[in-house]
């Protein structure tokens, strides 16, 4: 994908828009969300919207914000399933909205006047400066042999606020393949999640590296930049080969940190 976007007529990009819009009212006879189907439109919608507007423009963001799932604060068990319905059915109404504004805004001002991107050595100055702190300060931070992923969390919750960086801790639900998938820490303005596994057991180091591979294609679908901080209890022997199994996934860190 180029930074000036993937050439496209303008009568093409509207076709693709219109069309991404008729899904829509098919996808709303589907009684749940992010089934296959669903799933598939977000990523090739999400792409389309890229590749038109660009990285950095409000329609590709506020499109790729929207999480089709419950919106409302559950009081009764029983109330979950109508709610997750609701909030699926909004999410399509507000990415009809998107998908129009978009159709408006390459009508107004032509298609090759609506790509917008930022700044790309910045944007990947700020995931190496984010990388490099955990890296040279999270060891450090913990005394104690952590029991629990929440324990490194914690940590790197404060290391991030010392830093100010801006970040939010598990505020983001995404939710792919019927599960809902609740990254550690988002970084919206980089499109970057990190995400905490602790490897303390045999067992759980082939464990991890199932979580990761599930989480990458959950993830992939919202944010461009993944991070997985691997805090290691000296189980793992091999780190060459363990962050090998993710070597296929290009936009994939993997960091094992040594207690």
């Amino acid at each position: 994908m180029s930074s000036k976007g993937v050439v496209m007529t303008e009568e093409e990009a509207l076709e693709q828009l219109a069309a991404a819009i008729q899904e829509t009212y098919e996808l709303e006879k589907q009684p749940k969300s992010h089934t296959e189907r669903h799933v598939r439109w977000i990523v090739n919608t999400s792409y389309l919207l890229y590749d038109i507007f660009g990285p950095d423009s409000g329609i590709y963001r506020n499109f790729q914000r929207l999480t089709y799932t419950i919106k409302r604060e559950i009081i009764y068990p029983w109330e979950i399933d109508e709610l997750k319905h609701e909030g699926y059915l909004e999410d399509l109404e507000i990415a009809r909205g998107c998908l129009q504004a978009a159709i408006d805004v390459i009508k107004r001002k032509g298609i090759k006047n609506v790509y917008e991107v930022g700044d790309p050595a910045k944007e990947s100055n700020l995931i190496i400066h984010v990388l490099t702190t955990i890296q040279g300060q999270l060891r450090k931070s913990i005394r104690d042999t952590p029991n629990n992923e929440k324990l490194i969390q914690n940590s790197l919750e404060t290391i991030f606020d010392v830093k100010e960086f801006d970040f939010h801790r598990e505020k983001e639900h995404i939710e792919y393949s019927s599960k809902t998938y609740v990254p550690d820490f988002t970084f919206p303005s980089i499109s970057a999640i990190v995400e905490v596994k602790l490897c303390n057991s045999e067992k759980k180091e082939k464990v991890i590296i199932g979580e990761i591979n599930d989480d990458i294609l959950a993830y992939s679908t919202k944010y461009s930049n993944l991070i997985f901080i691997v805090y290691d209890i000296g189980v793992i022997r091999d780190e060459d080969m363990f962050k090998g199994s993710f070597s296929k996934h290009p936009n994939v860190i993997v960091e094992v940190i040594k207690h």
